[in-house]
């Protein structure tokens, strides 16, 4: 296994586990739901992610350059 492939992995455990220890301390499930906000990090959007119930994942899309708030309006 190559490093990289094992910092893949461990970062999607490590994600994953995170998820659902959040949910659990928030209370997530059937009668409270919960929205959150992700940038595109490659664990955000692994396709081994488990979502637990009441967890609603957004991935917001790739920001461009031209229209960063660090470059002002438009750039």
């Amino acid at each position: 296994m190559t490093d990289k492939i094992f910092r893949e992995l461990m970062s999607r455990i490590w994600y994953n586990q995170a998820l659902q220890s959040f949910a659990q301390q928030v209370g997530a499930g059937k009668h409270k739901q919960i929205l959150l906000v992700l940038d595109g990090a490659g664990w955000h959007t692994c396709k081994n992610l488990v979502v637990p119930k009441g967890i609603h994942l957004k991935v917001l899309p790739p920001i461009l350059q031209s229209y960063s708030p660090l470059n002002g309006c438009g750039g």
